[in-house]
């Protein structure tokens, strides 16, 4: 039972120093260096002093005797050394490693100075019994500090050779930190037993007498090494670096491994100067998605806090998906000249929109991806607006070409036909008809010949933009004028009209009142004959008369001839009816002439280019939607001129 509870004490004390260097390694950013250093230097000096007096714990089972110095102290000093190798770099290593030689060197020459001292002091016969003791002491134990120095020296070079070995073959970290202890332990207990009992039997069965607790205690201190190791998530500093880097640079690179050092702070600034300082945002991630380090410009544009970054994805700050990255293969090494992964996504905090780039990359064995990501919400803002541009300007340019070429033919056409109704009354004058069905007959040429010339001339306009006689219109009266004169036309398909007007003051605009009627009018027959399936109870047309709020400028859309709209007053005549509304594939074509929905021989596809040029001619627009309720709504935005009632009272004088 003694020698069970002298177990666990001595694998619990040996747990706890290791956890300690562990928890004090892990808080440099916080403490500094120096309360991690100065820890190993105490721990290292006690375990001197402990090897000296020669303290261990006997347990009575073979193989399982826990030496103080050489167990318990001596394995977490060294589990130590391999943390600062591998997250550290072997610059690090390096110092740590000359630093514990001169301890050593230290250590080595107060001990043989002090039997020095004995040696004369007993030979001299002052102060003899106590010199004696003291030459006693040391000369018992000069052997045991020899071994010590040079078992541990041969520790501090063997065990970093022996894990990068390991390492540079892909073994499993836990195998190679197990393998390195194992492999440094078993040589340095060879070595310092053959030292200690050199010319005696005795070493093998010393070096034996600990196996067991050994192997014990360096599978608990690996498997602890490993956690640690894996939870900072470190990439390995100089990955790819050689077995003996570690001797090299303590024996023949010293003013090289300054240099490295040297360089190695200035590729630091260089670093910290392009991460931490760039306006873009840079992101490292690893396979997963999950974020590793984001810069200060990445925080800011996702809404986190500086060091807050734990557990949190890629894909909970973006509308990023993981498919980008899914077919990269991390089994061989990441083509470096292959091009970044492109996306663009929305970032969740903001709305804003960013292009990202994702570059693969493998550092210290470790996959992951460097990710870049610039704000593009204004540029792709520019593009949609530049585009919108280009197709209203390829519309306006469609346009005008079609009302050229329509101008020109009807301009023949109209000649074509005042010549036909003038040889057709010619006949009539020198040729009295008796005949009721040829004068039918004639008078239905009459007809079709009106009707053709009414056609022409309103090709004419919309090619001219006509010729218009201004005025000042009152807007309320001349809204009721059109609907009483709408309202008897279409007793076919009866509608019910409703008027409402929404400005406490009368709106003048200034135009030409006929061809305003004529465009309102054509809004209005299109609007009855889109409700001719609608039940009669149902069919409701509603007229708004208002002026247009400063406020609400983003519900218009001037076409691109009008680039001052933003400088002037409107006023709106909304037009809504209850019918099935427009369609898409028409909504972007209804303004050009000769389209029509309407089946053949009910539509000629004029009167809404008709009221388009009209408008624009009046400085103003004409827009069509879809109300949401169902339907189709038309908007005229006519302007109003800065003094209109003036003018009005002008030529009423």
């Amino acid at each position: 039972m003694n020698a069970f509870y002298g177990c666990c004490f001595a694998i619990l004390e040996m747990t706890f120093v290791f956890v300690m260097l562990l928890l004090l390694h892990g808080l440099r950013k916080i403490i500094g260096n120096a309360g991690f250093y100065l820890s190993l230097g105490l721990l290292f000096a006690f375990m001197q002093l402990s090897g000296t007096a020669g303290i261990s714990i006997d347990t009575g089972i073979p193989g399982l005797d826990f030496d103080l110095s050489n167990t318990v102290l001596l394995l977490p000093f060294l589990a130590a050394l391999i943390i600062v190798y591998i997250a550290d770099g072997t610059v690090e290593a390096q110092r740590l490693i000359i630093a514990l030689l001169a301890g050593l060197g230290i250590y080595a020459y107060i001990i043989s100075m002090t039997f020095s001292r004995g040696m004369w002091h007993s030979g001299s016969g002052t102060n003899f019994s106590a010199a004696a003791d003291i030459t006693r002491i040391f000369s018992s134990s000069i052997r045991a500090m020899a071994a010590n120095v040079v078992s541990f020296a041969l520790d501090l070079f063997l065990i970093p050779i022996i894990y990068q070995s390991l390492r540079n073959r892909r073994c499993h970290l836990f195998i190679c930190v197990t393998g390195a202890l194992f492999a440094g332990q078993a040589l340095d207990g060879i070595l310092f037993y053959l030292i200690l009992f050199w010319g005696q039997q005795a070493w093998w069965q010393d070096l034996m007498a600990s196996y067991l607790a050994r192997s014990i205690s360096i599978l608990l201190l690996a498997q602890l090494a490993s956690l640690y190791l894996s939870r900072i998530q470190l990439e390995e500093p100089g990955s790819g670096r050689r077995s003996l880097d570690i001797f090299f640079a303590f024996f023949g690179a010293m003013s090289k491994a300054e240099r490295l050092e040297k360089d190695l702070r200035k590729s630091e600034a260089r670093y910290s100067l392009l991460f931490h300082r760039s306006a873009d945002m840079i992101v490292t991630i690893d396979r997963n998605g999950r974020v590793m380090d984001a810069n200060p410009a990445a925080e800011h544009s996702f809404g986190l806090k500086s060091g807050h970054l734990q557990n949190i994805t890629l894909m909970d700050l973006t509308t990023v998906t993981p498919d980008i990255w899914s077919d990269i293969s991390w089994e061989e090494q990441v083509d470096e000249h292959a091009e970044p992964l492109r996306c663009n996504a929305v970032i969740k905090h903001s709305g804003r929109e960013a292009a990202f780039s994702f570059t693969p990359v493998i550092m210290g064995d470790v996959p992951m991806f460097i990710v870049y990501g610039q704000d593009i919400t204004e540029r792709s803002k520019l593009e949609r607006e530049r585009q919108e541009w280009q197709e209203q300007t390829f519309h306006w340019q469609r346009l005008e070409s079609i009302g050229r070429l329509a101008g020109g033919i009807a301009h023949d056409f109209n000649n074509f036909l005042h010549a036909m109704q003038g040889h057709l009354d010619i006949i009539r004058y020198m040729h009295p008809v008796d005949d009721p069905d040829v004068n039918r007959h004639l008078d239905g040429i009459d007809s079709i010949t009106e009707k053709a010339a009414t056609l022409t001339k309103q090709l004419l306009g919309f090619a001219r933009k006509g010729n218009y006689n201004e005025s000042d219109i009152e807007m309320e009266e001349f809204i009721r004028s059109a609907v009483a004169l709408f309202m008897p036309v279409s007793s076919a398909i009866p509608v019910h009209v409703d008027v409402t007007v929404e400005s406490p003051e009368k709106l003048i605009v200034r135009g030409d009142p006929i061809q305003l009627q004529q465009a309102l009018m054509n809004i209005l027959f299109n609007a009855r004959d889109a409700m001719e399936n609608v039940p009669e109870a149902k069919r409701k047309l509603m007229i708004s008369l208002y002026e247009h709020a400063e406020q609400n400028q983003s519900e218009m859309r001037p076409p691109p001839e009008i680039t001052d709209w933003k400088e002037h007053r409107y006023c709106v005549i909304r037009v809504q009816d209850s019918g099935t509304g427009i369609g898409p594939e028409a909504i972007n074509r209804l303004f050009e002439p000769f389209f029509t929905t309407k089946p053949i021989g009910k539509g000629t596809g004029m009167g809404l280019s008709m009221a388009y040029g009209i408008l624009l001619a009046h400085k103003g627009w004409i827009q069509a939607d879809n109300a949401k309720e169902g339907g189709a709504v038309f908007s005229f935005f006519l302007r109003l001129p800065e003094h209109a009632e003036t003018s009005m009272e002008e030529d009423e004088e």
